[in-house]
């Protein structure tokens, strides 16, 4: 996926693109702002980690319409509840494990 800071109606524009690699599937304009705010928010004692989830809605060009944005938008954010409830089962799960060690010690 290739991101800019533009939104993309120009067909040509993309074949300009697909021309320097066949290994692009689609082209975001809101991932940018997520990737430059994260750059911003950088120091040497703080990283910011990132995470999109996108739903494909159109093929820009000039027949770009919002027919499917509602459904993308729901599903990307069905996806991305999904991935953030496996991380905390398994953050969970951490926590309980060391709780239950911790008791085993003072119990001992």
């Amino acid at each position: 996926m290739a991101s800019g800071s533009f939104v993309v109606k120009d067909s040509e524009y993309i074949k300009d693109l697909l021309n320097k690699t066949s290994k692009l599937y689609g082209v975001d304009m809101e991932s940018y702002g997520v990737a430059s705010a994260a750059k911003i928010c950088l120091s040497p004692f703080y990283n910011v980690t990132w995470f999109v989830a996108k739903g494909v809605v159109d093929y820009a060009d000039n027949k770009k319409k919002d027919n499917w944005h509602s459904y993308c938008a729901f599903a990307s954010a069905k996806f991305l509840k999904i991935i953030i409830n496996e991380l905390l089962k398994r953050d969970n799960s951490y926590a309980w494990l060391e709780n239950q060690r911790k008791a085993k010690i003072i119990r001992n």
